[in-house]
């Protein structure tokens, strides 16, 4: 019922919308926005659930503004993710080209910061002329912050108030900010999305970062205080000596700040790990567990679950899960066909059981038999 709720609501809010806001310039704001600017054959193709395919295709947008506080340098999205939105079978990517000349600032931290980001303004910079021949522009804004929604008699959405920014640098951190110039812009809207980040929250007697909002570190082991010396990733530089807090370590946004792609937490979290397994053969750490023990752990671990009457879902359930999707995708022609909620999910793997006589007991020892080649501290 509640999903139904939602899908009528967004039809109903997507079929009127000519012209869209989103505020952020993350991988998040640029997915929002290509997700409004895909064709439906375009989208069909993905494991996009029907209920979002239906909304989706009562969309008649025309106009998509992504507008940051910062400028072109500073945009938090990656290449590829911006260049995706070059490639849309019905809409195009607009930059106007005054909006490319850099500041001084802005100079210096793109010969600082490297060809990451001049990839990134190459791709800004083939798009300064506009398609009249694509249904959809999606155009990306810069110096801007949103300071009030604007309304119709009826309530809803006419606009959103921006206030224009200039960059100025911190002298001590270095660090290049968006600042109030008194001058403000009405950009027309129907409907706006907001995606303007995340941050860490901290966590009790663990040293926290307040102005990066990570845990400091060095390679993933924690450290007492934030160093001054810092790589592009937010992780302290080896140069930089910070005191080590022991057996304390750390991975993913929390450890260098909510930026990058899969690829990278993936590299990320092997950094951790790595460094984990440095200090149990340094002895600067002990392994809790026996590798040789492995086996008994996990079936201990099992019998913990069990005595907590709790719900064990296995890898071989995941399996069974995911086979399901893709098969129900295949009917559709889809990538996957997406279970959305547990119960459903529950009642997916508990069926396939019953179908194939496998009780919870025969799929935790096949889990527990796969765990026998993996290490374990």
């Amino acid at each position: 019922e509640k999903r139904e709720q939602m899908r009528v609501k967004y039809a109903k809010m997507l079929k009127k919308a000519r012209n869209v806001v989103v505020i952020g310039q993350g991988n998040v704001a640029l997915d929002v926005s290509r997700m409004l600017a895909k064709s439906l054959d375009e989208l069909k193709e993905y494991d996009v659930t029907d209920d979002a395919l239906e909304v989706l295709g009562e969309s008649h947008v025309e106009r998509i503004q992504v507008v940051g506080r910062r400028g072109p340098v500073q945009a938090a999205c990656t290449t590829k993710e911006l260049r995706e939105l070059t490639r849309l079978q019905e809409a195009h990517l607009h930059v106007d080209a005054k909006d490319l000349k850099l500041d001084d600032n802005s100079t210096e931290e793109l010969e600082r910061i490297g060809r990451v980001k001049k990839r990134m303004l190459k791709v800004m910079e083939a798009c300064t002329e506009e398609d009249p021949q694509k249904k959809t522009t999606i155009q990306l804004r810069f110096l801007r912050s949103p300071t009030e929604a604007l309304k119709n008699d009826d309530g809803t959405l006419r606009g959103i108030r921006f206030e224009k920014n200039h960059l100025v640098r911190d002298e001590k951190t270095g660090r290049i900010s968006a600042k109030g110039t008194g001058e403000f812009e009405d950009i027309e809207c129907d409907v706006a999305f907001r995606s303007v980040g995340y941050k860490s929250s901290v966590i009790p007697d663990v040293p926290f970062d307040e102005f990066r909002g990570i845990v400091p570190n060095l390679k993933g082991r924690v450290t007492e205080e934030s160093s001054p010396s810092r790589g592009e990733d937010n992780n302290a530089k080896d140069d930089s000596n910070p005191a080590i807090v022991p057996a304390m370590y750390v991975s993913g946004w929390l450890k260098r700040g909510p930026t990058g792609v899969i690829l990278m937490n993936i590299v990320d979290s092997q950094e951790t790990v790595a460094s984990i397994q440095q200090d149990i053969e340094s002895g600067k750490i002990r392994a809790r567990h026996n590798p040789e023990n492995a086996q008994k752990d996990h079936e201990d671990f099992v019998d913990y679950l069990r005595s907590r009457k709790a719900r064990i879902v296995t890898y071989d359930d995941y399996q069974i899960l995911e086979r399901h999707e893709e098969e129900q995708g295949r009917l559709k022609q889809k990538l996957r066909d997406k279970v959305l909620t547990v119960d459903e999910m529950l009642e997916v793997i508990e069926a396939y059981k019953a179908r194939h006589g496998e009780g919870d007991n025969q799929v935790e020892a096949k889990a527990a038999g796969t765990k026998q080649s993996h290490e374990q501290l």
